[in-house]
Order: structure tokens, then C-alpha cells, then sequence
């Protein structure tokens, strides 16, 4: 998903992915291959239900 923000310096573009957490490292190794500078954030899921 891509989302349109504002940064100090002007518009910027937020990435947000959902991946497994096996695939973290080379995701992480491709972005900075795209962009060296980019600010990455992590987070974990946890299962959730709606179930009562």
C-alpha cells in the first residue's frame, strides 16, 4: 500500500508491506538496495479473532 505524506523537507511516499516474517531480511536488503537512506519501521502481527 502506498500512501501519500508530508515530510519536513516536503511530500514523500509511505510503503506499507505485510510480509512473512522468513522473507524480513531480504525485504529488508532490497529497500536498502533501492533506497540507502529510507527510515524502516517493524512490527510484529498477532492473531486476532472478532469471534465472541
Amino acid at each position: 500500500t502506498v500512501i501519500d505524506g508530508e515530510g519536513k523537507d516536503g511530500p514523500v511516499k509511505i510503503y506499507l508491506c505485510v510480509i512473512p516474517r522468513r522473507k524480513l531480511k531480504s525485504v529488508l536488503q532490497m529497500i536498502e538496495e533501492i533506497n540507502p537512506n529510507a527510515y524502516i519501521t517493524t512490527d510484529m502481527a498477532n492473531p486476532t479473532s472478532l469471534k465472541k
